[in-house]
């Protein structure tokens, strides 16, 4: 079974964390709601977190519930790296993983679990998600403001939430207070913890390859007015060295950026581009088919107007071998 594990592709993963009531749960299920045709692996404390409607469950017991619609659901009752390692050698795998943190607990505990070389490469952290209630965030005090700090000091992405119950001269210091204890961590205002899901992950399928014209086709549809996306591509080799920098300053304004790399330092395989926040990975793929055309694709998202394509363009450009 390990062995199986090892040859087979790295699922992604994505932490949610937040204070208790700061709508983690609701976020949960908005993305159980609106995943489309992603199959997703939840680990969850409890099961009676996740909002399932009892028609799609196709068989239970009590660590794994296992639903129609190619999703799975596992309980943290033996242990991450034993619901996780569970996730890994299953027949039909899931695209995602999403862990689901306590609300009393701090995220990067569990991201340290994944920091285990073998674990990394199988499944490696795609980003930190915290969400908090914009309503009592700066009202905490004491123990339970110093948690609710440290969840919001590892996020990639923290999601303000409950920002209809507030006023705009309250969500001005809430984001002061983000800033504060994370100057580099994306910001999104929401309400009901909806955000569309691109931001984050796929909402169509787990294929790697699939990501430009198909990917804008497929998603672009679900963004809401205020995201935006774009996509670059190129037949000419690209120069890893010349390329992290680029990526590296684009990653302070766009919030996710993903793709296939057709990179001269490693010539013989596609490389797999995520970024979430300025949460990078780069995993090396499948090999080039004999007869393939090898194309650098990359599929970048942000906040309508930050997208700057003729600048993007040329950054990219100039990091070909």
């Amino acid at each position: 079974m390990i062995e199986k594990i090892m040859n087979s592709k790295p699922i992604p993963v994505t932490i949610l964390s937040g204070f208790l009531g700061a709508g983690k749960t609701t976020l949960l299920n908005h993305v159980m709601t609106k995943k489309g045709n992603l199959n997703l692996a939840v680990i969850v404390n409890d099961f009676g977190s996740v909002n399932i409607d009892a028609d799609l469950v196709k068989a239970k017991d009590e660590t794994v519930m296992q639903l129609e619609n190619g999703c799975i659901c596992c309980s943290l009752a033996e242990g991450l790296i034993v619901a996780v390692m569970r996730v890994l050698a299953m027949e039909n795998r899931p695209d995602h993983i999403i862990v689901e943190t306590s609300g009393i607990s701090e995220p990067i505990d569990v991201a340290r679990k994944f920091n285990d070389p073998e674990l990394k490469q199988l499944a490696p952290i795609n980003a930190i998600v915290t969400t908090i209630d914009a309503e009592n965030i700066l009202g905490l005090e004491g123990s339970m403001l110093e948690l609710a700090t440290q969840q919001v000091l590892v996020a990639d992405i923290v999601l303000v939430n409950k920002t209809d119950l507030v006023t705009e001269q309250h969500l001005k210091k809430v984001h002061q207070w983000c800033h504060q204890h994370n100057a580099v961590a994306k910001r999104l205002d929401v309400k009901f913890a909806e955000i569309d899901l691109p931001i984050i992950f796929d909402e169509t399928t787990g294929t790697e390859l699939n990501i430009a014209e198909d990917y804008v086709e497929a998603n672009v549809g679900h963004l809401k007015h205020n995201f935006e996306t774009y996509s670059y591509e190129t037949d000419k080799q690209l120069s890893m060295q010349k390329l992290y920098p680029v990526l590296e300053r684009l990653s302070l304004d766009i919030y996710r950026m993903k793709g296939i790399l057709n990179i001269e330092e490693r010539q013989d395989r596609q490389c797999v581009f995520q970024c979430t926040g300025q949460r990078a990975t780069v995993v090396v793929g499948d090999e080039w088919e004999n007869n393939e055309q090898r194309l650098t694709r990359l599929v970048f998202i942000a906040p309508k107007g930050i997208l700057e394509r003729e600048t993007i363009s040329l950054l990219l450009d100039k990091t070909l071998a």
